[in-house]
């Protein structure tokens, strides 16, 4: 058995979610393992309770080398119960709220700049709730790929128009910050989408689409504005090609559901050693314009795609000495059935 300790942020994090791993049967256990005090220093950027805190769990976590100087200067014995634990937890941590069960807590903290959460559980509680733990377990922001004809279907996701003539979905998850209020201000309509009639492997064939539809309508209101910035990529895609492959994307521009044109221009780009129409797409994109700033180093950004999964990594700024990154995720009905529990909790950590 394990407990996890899941720290959610922007911050040095391609793929927004940084996770620790430790040997401990519950909570309860972790807490009494790391019970630890240390005394607090007035010298700048030496702190011990700040490096022994980022040891621990392997990065920064705002506010938590508070819990570590809290146990000394008060004197604090080890505790016995998770009510305990966690009366302590919530004292030492800057929280704007605390959700915790005998088997789990989720935190959520602001450094008055982007808001970030830590959640800890152990196995008791990720077993009995895969839909919410499967996310949170994944060690590397890089997704398995995988397929499996059954259907999936999740509910509650806001689709966009049906703009090409296919079968299957796919579905969008974003982890972005625009405001202070990145979590807070969620919502099951935000953070994630549904994409009808199209999989990921011809997922350009609706951006295409949606382009055109851009054109004749620029205030259109039913296109997802994060689907609208994936949409710069392929602008950039098209904007910087010539010779044999401008001629493609432009018969493509005409004709989205040209299915031959789309088979004669993806066997070009492998003659020539080109990636996926898709991976140049990721790589070009631009985030939301309110989260850049003149920090932004696009050759820090990651694009990692695959048959029915794709992701990207966006860089948006260096803050403080610190990056900034948004995570990006793409999955179809076919990935989605090969990872049910993973996909189902994706869209529900995206829009909570």
């Amino acid at each position: 058995m394990s407990v996890y300790f899941v720290y959610r942020s922007h911050y040095d994090n391609p793929g927004a979610f940084h996770v620790k791993v430790f040997p401990q049967d519950t909570v309860l256990e972790w807490f009494q393992s790391i019970w630890r005090g240390i005394p607090a220093t007035d010298r700048p950027n030496t702190s011990p309770a700040h490096e022994h805190a980022r040891q621990l769990v392997g990065r920064d976590v705002y506010g938590l080398m508070s819990l570590f100087e809290d146990i000394h200067q008060h004197g604090w014995a080890k505790p016995e119960t998770m009510t305990g634990a966690l009366r302590r937890f919530e004292s030492s941590m800057y929280t704007q709220g605390l959700r915790f069960g005998q088997h789990h807590l989720q935190l959520l903290t602001d450094d008055d700049e982007l808001e970030m959460a830590v959640y800890i559980f152990d196995d008791h509680y990720a077993t009995k709730n895969p839909h919410r733990a499967a996310s949170l377990l994944q060690q590397d922001w890089k997704l398995p790929d995988g397929a499996a004809d059954e259907g999936f279907h999740a509910r509650g996701v806001k689709k966009e128009p049906k703009l090409v003539i296919g079968v299957g979905a796919t579905y969008m998850a974003e982890f972005t910050a625009s405001d202070s209020a990145n979590l807070e201000d969620l919502t099951p309509d935000e953070g994630r989408r549904a994409v009808p009639g199209v999989r990921v492997q011809d997922f350009p064939r609706y951006l295409f689409a949606v382009r055109n539809r851009l054109i004749a309508h620029p205030d259109d209101e039913e296109i997802d504005f994060s689907l609208q910035n994936i949409v710069s990529g392929l602008v950039a895609v098209i904007d910087s090609a010539s010779g044999d492959e401008a001629a493609f994307l432009t018969a493509l521009t005409v004709n989205p559901d040209d299915f031959a044109g789309w088979c004669a221009y993806s066997d070009w780009r492998m003659e020539n050693g080109k990636p996926t129409l898709l991976e140049d797409v990721f790589r070009k994109f631009q985030p939301h314009s309110g989260t850049i700033r003149d920090t932004r180093d696009p050759a820090k950004d990651e694009p990692f795609v695959q048959t029915h999964v794709a992701q990207a990594s966006k860089h948006v700024a260096r803050f403080h000495d610190v990056d900034r990154y948004h995570h990006f995720i793409l999955f179809d009905d076919l990935w989605a059935n090969a990872h049910r529990d993973l996909a189902a909790s994706i869209l529900r950590t995206a829009s909570r």
